[in-house]
This record gives structure tokens, C-alpha cells and sequence, in this order.
């Protein structure tokens, strides 16, 4: 855990550092989000649950149409099966790093679409099976916890608003699908940035 938190450090200052070097606007971001996920695990996957976070964010923004953007927010969720489905609980980080480009749709809608990837460092604890009936499914040995680094791809569309010449909003809503097991769904975020 502490290696990927150096990692998340030093991504920071790789983009920041010239940043400000070549004079590149810059922002930093506050972020509340509402997701939808649901947890792929080997053993099955999880019913899918509302997970509340408050987050921050770093952007970069070099002309009018393209920006990158890194954010970071916490994973704390417990999720309940119903039906042949596995119950969780999972705690950690996530790490987003992605690249903007508004597009023209029309002459006064201007959103900006987005792709990039999100990794979750994550600890998955309590993992049990739950059969079609709503029950435990009985195992000789209790499903083993896991801890480690999940990555996903993302997309995004966001539309943004400023009001004076340092703040803005932005309102963003997210697809994340995980490469192998991981957190997969939508989510909605609304961010207030400051540029600096």
C-alpha cells in the first residue's frame, strides 16, 4: 500500500512540476460522487450498490479543447448479495488519469468527452456466496480475502460552467469496466475547481 501511494505522489509531480515550468493552466479540484458498482471477483460477482465519496482532483489544461486530468478518491463499500450472486466488503483508493477533448455538437453545446484508465487499490474482506434461495452457501474453507491493485477503463462525458475567472463547476457522469476483477459501473460526480 505504501509503494502505490509513493506512486500516486510521484504521478502528481511528473505532471505538475512542468506544468508550471511552461506556464500551463492549472486547477485543483474538489469532487463529490454518487457510483453504481458492483464488485468482479473470481469466485462470482456482487450485486451492485450506491457508493458516496468526496475526492480530489489536479488538471492540466494546455489550449480551449484538451485537458488531463488525475483524481483520487476513497473506496469504502459493503455489498450485499440477493441471489447467486457473492456478498463483499471492500476498502481502498482509487487513482484516475485521464485525457479531455471538448467537443462542438452543436454551436452552443460543448461537452467534453473523456477516456482513461482508474485503478483501485483495494482490500476485498467477508467474501461469501449466496445461493438463489438468499442463503450462505456452505464451503469447507472460507473464500480467501485478497488485496491488490485492480485496473479499469473509463469513459466520460462532462459539461462545465465558469462562473468568475478562477472557478468553475463541472458536473460528469462515468462508465468504468474493469480489465479482470474490480469495480464495474456508472457513477456521477460534481466538482468545483480552481484555477490557479
Amino acid at each position: 500500500m505504501r509503494t502505490w501511494k509513493w506512486l500516486g505522489v510521484s504521478a502528481f509531480c511528473a505532471f505538475a512540476i512542468p506544468a508550471t515550468a511552461m506556464d500551463i493552466d492549472q486547477s485543483i479540484t474538489v469532487i463529490g460522487s454518487m457510483s453504481q458498482y458492483m464488485l468482479n471477483e473470481k469466485e462470482a460477482d456482487t450485486d451492485s450498490d450506491a457508493l458516496a465519496t468526496l475526492g480530489l482532483g489536479y488538471q492540466i489544461q494546455w489550449d480551449r479543447i484538451n485537458k488531463v486530468s488525475m483524481e483520487w478518491r476513497p473506496v469504502d463499500a459493503s455489498f450485499d448479495a440477493k441471489s447467486n450472486h457473492l456478498s463483499a466488503d471492500a476498502e481502498g483508493n482509487q487513482i484516475s488519469l485521464y485525457w479531455s477533448h471538448k467537443a462542438r455538437l452543436t454551436r452552443v453545446f460543448k461537452p467534453w468527452l473523456s477516456v482513461g484508465i482508474r485503478t483501485t487499490s483495494i482490500d476485498v474482506s467477508n467474501k461469501q456466496r449466496i445461493d438463489d434461495d438468499g442463503y450462505v452457501v456452505p464451503t469447507d474453507t472460507p473464500i480467501e480475502d485478497r488485496s491488490g491493485t485492480d485496473v479499469a477503463v473509463m469513459a466520460a462525458a462532462s459539461v462545465d460552467w465558469s462562473f468568475s475567472r478562477d472557478w468553475s463547476a463541472e458536473w460528469q457522469v462515468s462508465y468504468d469496466q474493469p480489465l479482470s476483477d474490480g469495480l464495474q459501473g456508472f457513477g456521477l460526480a460534481a466538482m468545483l475547481r480552481y484555477q490557479f
